[in-house]
Parts: C-alpha cells; structure tokens; sequence
C-alpha cells in the first residue's frame, strides 16, 4: 500500500486526456497487489483460533483495503452528489 502512494509522487507522462494516467494504473496496480495478498493474508487466518492475535493481525490489511474502497466511495458520491462548483 505504501508502493502506491508513492506511484502518485511520479512525474506525469504523455499529453492531452491522458497526461498523468501512468500514476494513476501505478496506483491502481499497487493497490491490487496489495489487496491481493490481504486477501491471501485473511484466508490464511481463518484456521487460527478466534481471538489470537496472529489472526487479528493477519485481518488488519483486509480492514485497510476496504476502509479504501469506503473512503473512495464516499469521494466519489460526494463529488457526484455534491453541488456543482
């Protein structure tokens, strides 16, 4: 997750519509990435005793992808239902 904040620090590239979008599929494919292996990280806890720590752990970068898609949802309506500026 950290790999795709830092995708958003590159320099744009290209012109036009398409100026900056190599940060944009950088963040994208970083984020996958990591949700990916959250996903791998929740599916190997699920065997783990209820209330370990280890499995607590292990669901901590699951909480985070989806606090993500939470934040990002919620940008995305208010920009949509918000008043035009």
């Amino acid at each position: 997750m950290v790999a795709s904040g830092l995708a958003l620090a590159a320099e744009p590239v290209g012109d036009g519509f398409t100026r900056g979008m190599n940060r944009t599929i950088g963040f994208l494919g970083w984020q996958l990435g990591a949700a990916m292996l959250a996903l791998v990280a929740w599916l190997a806890a699920r065997p783990l005793p209820r209330g370990a720590l280890l499995r607590r752990l292990a669901f901590v970068p699951g909480w985070w992808c989806v606090g993500l898609l939470v934040v990002f949802a919620g940008l995305v309506g208010v920009a949509l239902l918000g008043p035009a500026a």
